[in-house]
């Protein structure tokens, strides 16, 4: 997981030399870091707001797609952050139980370190 201004990683690993079971690291980028977007957000219930637990799988698009991976939103608040290589395409599926999903396709331009907000509401099952 990259830091918001792109300058440090971190990520955990059961390596050798570590002080338990998994540990956490963190890793300082170059200052001439990578194009990265990051896209963070809230995953709400579409009449009250109220926040959803929801389960987003990321897809990159090449000839087809593959699945980049799949997470899910805080279950307290309904946030997610996601960090995604500008300057390809992207499926995002939106799921909840009890909800409609919802499909969308992402595509944002290498520009440097970005930050883009985006909000989904979800809509309650017939």
């Amino acid at each position: 997981m990259l830091t918001l201004d792109g300058k440090n990683g971190y990520f955990s690993s059961d390596r050798s030399g570590g002080f338990g079971a998994t540990d956490l690291y963190r890793v300082r980028l170059p200052e001439n870091q990578i194009d990265v977007t990051v896209v963070k957000g809230i995953v709400k219930d579409a009449a009250t707001n109220a926040p959803v637990t929801a389960y987003i799988s990321v897809e990159y698009q090449d000839d087809d797609y593959m699945l980049q991976g799949t997470y899910a939103s805080n279950s307290n608040n309904g946030k997610f952050l996601l960090v995604l290589d500008p300057g390809a395409g992207y499926r995002v599926l939106i799921e909840a139980d009890g909800y409609q999903s919802q499909e969308l396709e992402l595509f944002y331009p290498k520009n440097g370190f970005q930050e883009v907000i985006r909000d989904f509401k979800l809509t309650k099952n017939p």
